[in-house]
């Protein structure tokens, strides 16, 4: 059996595949070097642009972007303002008025606008009375566990030594007693 490899186009798939492996490594190399200098260099100078840009687009719509409020059902014409007009309105009408307007959701769904003073808000959130009341049966029950452990205390402690007399006066009324310390005495003089 005889095999024949023809090897006519060789030299020219090597010299293909090297020239596409040296491409792509460069390329890589390239693309790697590029980005490594563009964070170090410039990565702040682009987050500076990009910020300015953005702060410069958002000044640019609150300052120029027109809104229009009324004209529904409610037959009230229609008034045009920049969002940043109408957001010193709002602020300007709710300290005047001393009123806020929210929403409550209702039980099966959607949410009603409700208008509230500052007080109402304060207290229908915060709840002071709570907060204090919170605190004061905190301080209540440590006050009782302190007197409960310190009359715990003195109620052993005065058990303990009543018992300890009544032992004593017990032992000392015993017979064998009398006679171990008589001996003692004894033996002593």
């Amino acid at each position: 059996m005889k095999v024949t490899i023809e090897m006519d186009n060789l030299q020219g798939i090597i010299e293909d595949a090297a020239k596409q492996n040296t491409k792509e490594v460069i390329e890589d190399w390239v693309r790697q070097t590029t980005k490594s200098i563009l964070d170090r260099d410039y990565k702040d100078i682009i987050n500076e642009v990009v910020t300015a840009k953005i702060k410069e687009y958002i000044t640019t719509y609150i300052d120029c972007y027109q809104i229009s409020v009324g004209g529904g059902l409610g037959g009230t014409s229609i008034q045009y303002y920049t969002p940043r007009e109408y957001i010193n309105k709002i602020i300007t009408d709710t300290f005047r008025d001393k009123k806020l307007t929210t929403y409550v959701e209702r039980s099966y769904g959607g949410k009603d606008k409700k208008e509230v003073t500052f007080e109402e808000l304060i207290k229908e959130h915060l709840n002071p009375t709570y907060e204090i009341q919170r605190h004061m049966e905190a301080l209540g029950k440590s006050v009782k566990n302190e007197v409960s452990s310190l009359l715990k205390r003195e109620y052993d402690k005065s058990l303990q030594n009543a018992l300890s007399g009544v032992i004593m006066d017990v032992i000392m009324e015993n017979e064998a007693f009398k006679n171990v310390n008589d001996n003692i005495k004894r033996l002593g003089d």
